[in-house]
Parts: C-alpha cells; structure tokens; sequence
C-alpha cells in the first residue's frame, strides 16, 4: 500500500503539454529526440490511430533544421 501512494500517475495534461512542446536539443541525436516523443506519449492515452500523426507531427515541428 505504501509504493501505490508514491507511484501516481503522470497528470494526462501535463504529459500531452510535455509532448506538443517538446524540441529536439542542440546536438541532440534525432533517435534520441523520437525516442523521448515515443516514451513521452505512452502517459498521453493519444488513441492508436491518431498516434503516427500526433508523432509525425511533433517531430516535424519540434526538429531541429541545423
């Protein structure tokens, strides 16, 4: 009963404003930025098949162009 009290669930809000702001980091390889996007969208509850686009998207948006 102890751990159930410390292992809330991650706050669906947060997780999706998490997800749609995310940005690839300076030197930041590109399968480490995705690899973040995937781990963050778990908590999202994005339906499986609005996910490949919601991903696409934010990859597209939050790559870096340099």
């Amino acid at each position: 009963m102890v751990t159930a009290h410390f292992h809330h669930k991650p706050s669906l809000i947060f997780k999706r404003f998490e997800f749609n702001t995310c940005f690839q980091e300076e030197r930041e390889r590109v399968t480490v930025f995705v690899t973040a996007l995937r781990s963050i969208a778990e908590y999202c509850e994005y339906k499986e098949d609005i996910l490949p686009d919601m991903l696409r998207d934010r990859i597209v948006c939050g790559i870096r162009d340099k």
